[in-house]
């Protein structure tokens, strides 16, 4: 870098919002932090540029080193996937924005790194409600489907009442009928028994 240009570069590094790393994923070094990174993770310098990458990654060193691979082939690179460890407390969500930079002969990333725990916890909270509508959803989904077949079965029993009394009213009206027909028979009988008690 000319000498131009690393006053600049060094006053941005020291006073930018971002936390900046510099990274050599080969040899699990890191070689710079700006005192944002430092503070965002809570190491000093002397302890974060001390510390193995593989120790700001823990289990993740085969990701790094894919993301670097990555970076170096197309001049730039961002994931989401790589969790940071701070000097206390859990692994913190992070997204990083990384590019190639030399660093005397020596092919380095230059990391740009933002705090994602505000993102994934409402990233997770968007997919619990999301969870909770679907829950809902199919919920009310069985509760149609419930009460569509309690309708069905409820019309169902309808219908076998309706034919029933149907068939009950014509069997009523056969009946009447018969017991019409049948008055109708006994009123010339009874006529002659009339006469005859008259003589």
């Amino acid at each position: 870098m000319p000498d131009s240009m690393e006053r600049p570069f060094q006053q941005i590094f020291a006073y930018t919002n971002d936390a900046i790393f510099i990274i050599d994923p080969a040899r699990d070094a890191i070689l710079e932090a700006n005192p944002k990174a430092c503070a965002m993770l809570g190491y000093s310098r002397e302890e974060a540029v001390s510390l193995l990458l593989s120790a700001l990654c823990p289990g993740e060193m085969s990701s790094v080193k894919t993301f670097a691979q990555t970076v170096f082939e197309y001049g730039q690179g961002w994931t989401n996937a790589l969790p940071l460890a701070p000097k206390a407390g859990q692994p913190m969500p992070a997204e990083m924005s990384a590019v190639p930079v030399d660093m005397d002969g020596v092919r380095c990333l230059l990391v740009l790194v933002r705090d994602a725990t505000d993102i994934k916890q409402v990233e997770e909270a968007l997919r619990k409600t999301s969870d909770e509508m679907e829950q809902v959803m199919e919920e009310k989904t069985l509760e149609l489907r419930t009460a569509h077949e309690i309708l069905k079965e409820q019309a169902l029993l309808r219908s076998v009442a309706e034919k029933a009394l149907r068939k009950a009213e014509k069997e009523l009206r056969r009946f009447q009928k018969m017991v019409g027909d049948g008055q109708a028979v006994s009123q010339p009988g009874r006529r002659e028994a009339d006469d005859s008690s008259r003589r």
